[in-house]
């Protein structure tokens, strides 16, 4: 994957403004679940399978998924 297209699924999921932190200082609700699926997104893969990836989500956390 290219930085490029990782800075696009990162600014997809409202998260370009931690770029440059360190992931396990996210809170767990509000930024790592979207960061663990913009991680799933940027291998390509063809199917991948999430587990509950919105358990314990805002309304709007689970309407930006």
């Amino acid at each position: 994957m290219k930085k490029n297209e990782a800075i696009e699924y990162l600014k997809f999921f409202n998260l370009e403004n931690k770029i440059n932190g360190v992931s396990k200082k996210l809170g767990l609700m509000e930024n790592k679940r979207r960061l663990e699926i913009v991680r799933a997104l940027a291998l390509n893969l063809k199917i991948f399978i999430l587990d509950e990836p919105a358990a314990g989500m805002n309304p709007q956390e689970k309407q930006l998924i």
